[in-house]
C-alpha cells in the first residue's frame, strides 16, 4: 500500500533494473507520478491500482521493455500515463473507478461491487504469497487487483459522520440522532477519521469546500443505517447559495479522492468564475448532481473546472448562465470527465458553450445537450477532445473547433440553429458512426429527452471507450440492447407502474404540528423502478388499527405525482400515540406503508388572550395585555416561567420607548402586563411576547394616539348637602393641545378632597376612581359628610390633575335656595348650591336691596 506520500516522486520509483510491481494499490500521492520507470528499467508490473494520484506512471523506457498487465489506471491528475501508449483495454488492463473503501487509519481497500475482484493476472502469484491483511493471495479463483484481497466484508472504518437540518455542530455526528447542522462541519470532521458524510434531505444555504478522501453522499431521509438505502431522487438535498454565494469550492489541497454524490446544487453566485462549482488543480468525482440555477459574471454558470481530472458522471446541469459558458468549463483540465449527463437550457450573454474544453483533455461520452438557445453545444479551443457517443441538438450551434481531426466518434449532430460544424470542425455526418438525425426525444417540449422506440440513436454508440459497469442517467444498465445508446438516456422504457413505496416515512412528531419530516411517496414498478411518467394522484391516511383512536389526519392528503414523486409538506396528526402507520392509495396501484412512528404530547402554545388597544402616548395602557401558554385542549397550563415583551422591530414609529414591567412571571400559565406603556404616537404597533422554551407571540396590530396637555372639569361639582349625593356630579374630561377631547383615553381617573379646603376631616364618599370613556370621565355618587365652606375637588388622570371651583356642603337641601353674598368667593359657592339645586323656573337672584342682580 503506497498512500498519502508527497514529493518529486511520490509513490515508487525505479532506475533501471528489472523490478516486479506486483499487487499493490497507489493512491491518494501528490507529487510528479505515481509510478516512475526511468533508464532501460524493464519493470513487470501486474495487478496494481494507480489511483487519485495528482499525476500516473510516467517513464522514459521503450515501451516493448515494459511488461504491463492487469492493472487499473484511473483518475490521476496531470495525467494516467506520461510517455507511454495507454494499454487500457489490452491485456486485462482497465481505467475505472476502484471503489475503494477507507478504513480508520485511511488506508484504502476494495469495497464492494469493485472492478478489481477477482480481475489480476494469476501467473505472477506464487502459492505462499499473502495480500496487505495476511490473507489467501487468491480466494475466488481469480486474484484480485490491488495489495488486498477482497473477502466479502468492509474494511474497519469510523462509519459515517451524520447531518442533517435540524442537527447541531457541537455534537460529534456519529448518528443521526447527534447529527451535525452543516455539511462543512461533516466534512471537516469526516476528514479528521477518514469516515464518509451523510446527509439528509433538506435545504442548506452554505457554501462547502471538499477535502481529501472524504466522500459526502446526499439523498437520505435520516433514519437509514446503510448508503445503499439512500434514494437521492426521492430525497432532494439541496445546497443553496441563495444568490450570494457558489455551492461548492475544491483546490488541490482536497486531493484526488473527494466525491460528492447525490445533491442538488443551485442558487449559486460569483462575480468570477463557476456559479455552483469552482474547482481549481482539484480531482473530485461528482456524481449523480443535480446543478442549476446558478450565475457566474466570468466563466462557468454551473461549473468551472481549471486543471486537475475531475470527473463528472450523471449530473444534470440545467438553467445556468454565464457571461462566458452556461453550463461546464474546463480549463486545462487533464484526463477530466463528463459521462452520462444531460446539459439544457444554459445561458451565457457573450459567447461560447453549453460545453467548454479550452487546452487539456476531456473525456465527453453519453451527454445530450440540448435546447442551449444562445450558444454551442461544444467549443473544442485547442483541444482534440474525445468526443463519443452525445447528442448535439437545438442548440444555437452544434459544435466548433479550432483544431483539426478531433477525436469524435458515434454522436448525433441535429438540428442547431444556425449550424451543426462550426470553425475547423468539418461535417463529420457519416464518419467514424457520427450521424445527422433527429434523436426522436419522447417529449422535447416536455423536457424529456429519452429515446423513443424509433429513434436512430439507439443501439448506435461505440462500446470501445464505455467504462465497466456503465449507468445512464436513470441509474440504468448503460447497454439495453445490441449497444450503447447516445446520449445520456436509454431507450423510454415502457414502465408499468405497480406499487406506492413510502421512499420517506413521517419522522415522530408532537401532536398537531407538522411532522419535521414529510412522507414521500414513489410510484414504483413490481421490480422496483421509479415510473417517472405516472400522472394520478396519491392520498395518505391513518392506517385503520394504529396510533389513537379518532386521530385526524391534517394537511393537504392528497397531491399529484410529479416524476413519479409524491411528497407532501404540511401533515400533522392532532392525538398523542406510538405506532401511527400512513398508508398511501393511488387507484389500482398496491397501497405503500409508512415505517411506524410516534406522535408525542404538543408543545403548549403561547397566545395572546387579551389584545392591546388603542392607547395614548406616555400613559398606561388601558386595555392591559395579557398572554396565555395554552396545551393542545386550549387550556391554561401550569406554567409559571418570565414572559418578555417588546415593541417587533419595525412596527411603530421609530425610537419608540416601550415603559413598564417588560418581565412578568406567568401565573398558572397567564401573564399579565398591567402597567406598559409606549412614547411615540403611530400606527401598526406590535407587541412581541417571547419565552425561553415556549417560542414567542405576536399582538395584534394598534395605534397609539397623541398625548393629552390638560385635564379639566367639564362639570363642576355642587348642589352639596352634608351625607348627601351631589346634586351636580363633576365631570373629567381629557383635552388635547388643540381643546379636542382625547378620545383614545380608556383609562381610570380618580377625584379627592383638596388638602387644607372645606371642614377639617371631611371625608369624600362615593366612588372616586371610575373608568372614561373615551376620554370622558362621569362621576355619578360623590358625597362630603361634614357641613363646611370652599371645598375643592381635585381630579387626576396619569401625570395630569386639575382643580374644580370651589363649592360649600350645606346641611339641608333648604340651604341650597337662598343666601346672602358678601364676596366673589360666596357668590361663586352659591352659584354651585343653585346650578346643582335649581330647575326651570326656579332660579331667581336678587341684590341685598331687592333689585334684579346683574350676573
Amino acid at each position: 500500500m503506497v498512500t498519502q506520500n508527497s514529493g518529486p516522486t511520490s509513490g515508487i520509483d525505479i532506475l533501471g533494473g528489472l523490478t516486479p510491481v506486483i499487487n499493490n494499490t497507489i493512491t491518494n500521492n501528490t507529487g510528479d507520478g505515481a509510478l516512475i520507470l526511468w533508464d532501460y528499467s524493464g519493470a513487470r508490473v501486474f495487478n496494481n491500482i494507480i489511483a487519485g494520484n495528482s499525476a500516473g506512471m510516467r517513464t522514459n523506457v521503450t515501451s516493448y521493455l515494459i511488461a504491463w498487465r492487469n492493472n487499473n489506471v484511473f483518475n490521476n491528475g496531470a495525467y494516467n500515463f506520461s510517455g507511454y501508449a495507454d494499454p487500457t483495454g489490452r491485456q486485462g488492463n482497465i481505467s475505472v473507478d476502484p471503489k475503494l473503501a477507507y478504513d480508520g487509519q485511511g488506508v484504502p481497500r476494495p469495497n464492494t461491487g469493485s472492478p478489481c475482484i477477482d480481475t489480476g493476472y494469476n501467473t505472477v502469484v506464487i502459492p505462499e504469497d499473502r495480500d496487505l491483511d495476511g490473507k489467501a493471495r487468491i480466494l475466488n479463483g481469480t486474484v484480485d487487483i490491488g495489495a488486498s484481497e477482497y473477502d466479502g466484508t468492509m474494511p474497519p472504518s469510523q462509519g459515517a459522520i451524520f447531518v442533517r437540518p435540524g442537527g447541531n455542530d457541537d455534537r460529534d455526528g456519529l448518528s443521526w440522532a447527534n447529527a451535525k447542522k452543516t455539511i462543512q462541519a461533516g466534512i471537516n470532521k469526516a476528514a479528521a477519521t477518514s469516515a464518509e458524510v451523510w446527509v439528509a434531505i433538506g435545504p442548506y444555504t452554505e457554501q462547502i469546500t471538499l477535502k481529501s478522501g472524504v466522500a459526502v453522499y446526499g439523498g437520505f431521509t435520516g433514519v437509514e443505517t446503510t448508503r445503499s438505502a439512500r434514494d437521492f431522487r426521492a430525497n432532494p438535498t439541496i445546497i443553496d447559495g441563495g444568490g450570494t454565494r457558489r455551492c461548492v469550492y475544491a483546490d488541490s489541497s482536497a486531493g484526488n479522492s473527494a466525491v460528492l454524490d447525490g445533491f442538488v446544487l443551485q442558487n449559486g453566485f460569483t462575480t468570477e468564475h463557476g456559479g455552483g462549482i469552482r474547482l481549481v488543480s482539484a480531482t473530485p468525482v461528482i456524481a449523480n448532481c443535480v446543478i442549476r440555477n446558478n450565475k457566474a459574471n466570468n466563466s462557468g454558470g454551473g461549473v468551472y473546472a481549471y486543471g486537475g481530472a475531475p470527473q463528472f458522471i450523471n449530473v444534470t446541469i440545467v438553467d445556468n448562465n454565464a457571461r462566458d459558458t452556461g453550463g461546464i468549463y474546463f480549463q486545462e483540465c487533464s484526463n477530466a470527465a463528463l459521462i452520462s449527463s444531460l446539459l439544457s437550457r444554459n445561458v451565457e450573454t457573450v459567447g461560447n458553450a453549453a460545453i467548454t474544453v479550452n487546452y487539456g483533455d476531456v473525456l465527453l461520452m453519453n451527454n445530450t445537450v440540448v435546447d442551449n438557445p444562445t450558444c454551442y453545444g461544444l467549443v473544442l479551443a485547442n483541444s482534440i477532445g474525445r468526443t463519443f457517443n452525445n447528442i448535439f441538438a437545438w442548440n444555437k450551434y452544434g459544435v466548433w473547433a479550432n483544431t483539426y481531426d478531433p477525436w469524435f466518434v458515434g454522436n448525433c449532430v441535429f438540428g442547431n440553429a444556425l449550424s451543426d460544424y462550426h470553425g475547423t470542425m468539418y461535417d463529420m455526418t457519416g464518419i467514424d458512426g457520427n450521424i445527422k438525425a433527429d434523436p426522436l426525444f419522447v417529449s422535447r417540449a416536455g423536457f424529456d429527452y429519452h429515446l423513443q422506440a424509433a429513434s436512430p440513436c439507439r443501439d448506435a454508440g461505440t462500446t470501445a471507450f464505455l467504462p465497466v459497469g456503465a449507468l445512464d442517467l436513470d441509474g440504468f444498465a448503460r447497454i439495453h440492447g445490441t449497444s450503447v445508446d447516445m446520449g445520456a438516456y436509454g431507450l423510454a422504457l415502457n414502465l408499468t407502474p405497480a406499487k406506492l413505496v413510502f421512499s420517506t416515512s413521517p419522522g415522530s412528531s408532537r401532536a398537531g404540528q407538522p411532522f419535521p419530516i414529510q412522507p414521500v411517496v414513489t410510484v414504483r414498478t413490481a421490480d422496483n423502478r421509479i415510473v417517472t411518467d405516472y400522472t394520478g394522484s396519491v392520498a395518505v391516511a391513518i392506517k385503520a388499527g394504529t396510533g389513537a383512536s379518532g386521530a385526524v389526519l391534517s394537511g393537504t392528503v392528497s397531491i399529484p405525482v410529479s416524476n413519479g414523486i409524491a411528497s407532501f409538506t404540511n401533515l400533522s396528526i392532532d392525538l398523542r400515540a406510538n405506532g401511527y402507520v400512513l398508508r398511501a392509495t393511488s387507484g389500482s396501484l398496491t397501497a405503500g406503508e409508512s415505517k411506524p412512528f410516534d406522535i408525542m404530547q404538543a408543545n403548549p402554545t403561547l397566545v395572546v388572550t387579551t389584545q392591546p388597544a388603542t392607547a395614548v402616548s406616555g400613559l398606561v395602557f388601558t386595555t392591559a395585555p395579557v398572554v396565555t401558554l395554552r396545551d393542545i385542549a386550549g387550556v391554561a397550563t401550569s406554567f409559571t416561567g418570565p414572559v418578555t415583551v417588546g415593541i417587533k422591530a419595525g412596527t411603530g414609529a421609530t425610537g419608540a420607548i416601550l415603559s413598564g414591567t417588560r418581565t412578568v412571571n406567568a401565573v398558572a400559565g397567564v401573564a399579565t402586563f398591567a402597567d406598559l406603556s409606549i412614547d411615540l404616537i403611530g400606527t401598526g404597533y406590535v407587541l412581541v411576547f417571547t419565552t425561553t422554551d415556549y417560542g414567542s407571540v405576536e399582538s395584534a396590530p394598534f395605534e397609539v394616539t397623541p398625548k393629552p396637555s390638560r385635564l379639566a372639569f367639564t362639570v363642576q361639582p355642587g348642589g352639596a348637602v352634608a351625607g348627601q349625593r351631589f346634586l351636580s356630579q363633576p365631570t373629567l374630561t381629557l383635552l388635547d393641545d388643540n381643546g379636542l377631547v382625547a378620545t383614545a383615553y380608556n383609562g381610570t381617573g380618580t377625584v379627592a378632597i383638596k388638602s387644607g379646603t372645606g371642614a377639617a376631616g371631611a371625608v369624600l364618599g362615593g366612588t372616586k376612581t371610575i373608568t372614561f370613556q373615551q376620554g370622558v370621565g362621569r362621576f355619578n355618587d360623590l358625597l362630603i359628610d361634614k357641613v363646611g365652606m370652599r371645598y375643592i375637588l381635585t381630579g387626576t388622570v396619569g401625570p395630569f390633575s386639575t382643580e374644580s371651583m370651589k363649592f360649600r356642603v350645606v346641611s339641608t337641601a333648604n340651604d341650597l335656595k337662598t343666601r346672602v353674598y358678601t364676596s366673589n368667593d360666596d357668590f361663586d359657592e352659591g352659584v354651585q348650591d343653585l346650578v346643582g339645586h335649581a330647575t326651570a323656573g326656579q332660579l331667581a337672584l336678587q341684590s341685598v336691596a331687592g333689585q334684579p342682580f346683574i350676573w
